[in-house]
C-alpha cells in the first residue's frame, strides 16, 4: 500500500534528484524515502537500511531512473500531441476540439 498512496508523492522530488548537485541533499532524499516507509509500516525507527530496502523491494538509484525514463518518454509523446498511448486521436488539435464540442452543443 505505501508503494501506491506514497511512492507517487516522491516522483516530483526524483526528477529534482537527477538534477542536484550536492550528496548532501541526494542523501536527505534517501532518508525521508525510508522514513516515511518506516512510518508507514510502523517499522521501528531503529531498523537496518538493507532490510528496509529488502522489504521495499526496489533499488532507490533504479527506481529514479526508471522513473526518469518514463518522465522523458511522456514528455516526448506530450510535446509531439501524442497520447500516452501513442495514438494521434487520443490527443485531438484544438481546432478539432473545439470543432467537436460546437457539434456536441447543437
Amino acid at each position: 500500500m505505501w508503494q501506491t498512496f506514497v511512492l507517487p508523492l516522491f516522483y516530483a522530488a526524483f526528477e529534482l534528484y537527477k538534477a542536484e548537485n550536492y550528496p548532501t541533499n541526494k542523501k536527505k532524499l534517501f532518508v525521508c524515502w525510508k522514513k516515511t516507509f518506516k512510518a508507514f509500516m510502523l517499522i521501528p525507527v531503529t531498523t537496518s537500511t538493507e532490510f528496509v530496502v529488502e522489504l521495499i523491494g526496489r533499488d532507490f538509484e533504479q527506481m529514479i531512473e526508471d522513473n526518469h525514463e518514463e518522465a522523458q518518454r511522456r514528455w516526448e509523446l506530450r510535446k509531439n500531441f501524442r497520447g500516452v498511448c501513442g495514438d494521434s486521436k487520443s490527443n485531438p488539435t484544438s481546432a478539432e476540439a473545439s470543432e467537436r464540442n460546437s457539434q456536441h452543443i447543437l
